[in-house]
């Protein structure tokens, strides 16, 4: 039964252009600093020292370049369901939090669509502490209002612009 969930898992992967492209990075990653490929037994401090390694190879990625979708689609299947309720048995609330925190950073470059998607598994990790559930839900708040005001700014720039223009050619008649 393993056997067949490992192959589905693989299957599914595949298939799913994202979770490939996201796959492909994380192998082309552990080549480039020699790391052997190996499955790590799912323990939180493990999950901690992938969140933290996904941290800064995100820190030094050019943010006009980097693929906002396989970022979020690498930070939900660092914590698949398996994952998470693996790590809700183990009980470890302190690196819970310290998880959580560290890919909140993780975040931080996302639009609010990716950053929503990515955050989907940080709720359920965090299901138990309402402290972290209400920083999950104000960092998708301002990343929803800021991409607003990016919005409304643009709007009321161009605004500005045509006023400007009118003036401009009442002036002149």
């Amino acid at each position: 039964m393993v056997k067949f969930n490992e192959i589905k898992e693989a299957y599914e992967t595949l298939i799913n252009p994202r979770k490939k492209e996201a796959y492909l990075q994380e192998r082309w990653l552990s080549k480039a600093r020699g790391q052997t490929i190996s499955q790590d037994m799912i323990t939180a401090p493990n999950i901690l020292i992938k969140s933290l390694e996904l941290n800064k190879a995100i820190a030094v990625m050019d943010v006009y370049r980097m693929d906002y979708d396989a970022i979020a689609a690498r930070i939900s299947s660092l914590l698949n369901n398996d994952v998470i309720a693996q790590l809700l048995a183990l009980k470890e609330t302190g690196i819970h939090q310290s998880i959580i925190n560290t890919l909140l950073k993780a975040t931080a470059p996302l639009p609010y669509n990716q950053t929503r998607e990515a955050v989907t598994q940080l709720r359920i990790l965090a299901d138990t502490h309402p402290a972290l559930i209400k920083k999950i839900e104000q960092v998708l708040q301002q990343k929803k209002q800021k991409e607003f005001w990016m919005k409304l700014k643009n709007v009321l720039i161009l605004l500005l612009t045509i006023l400007i223009c009118l003036l401009i050619y009442f002036a002149n008649n």
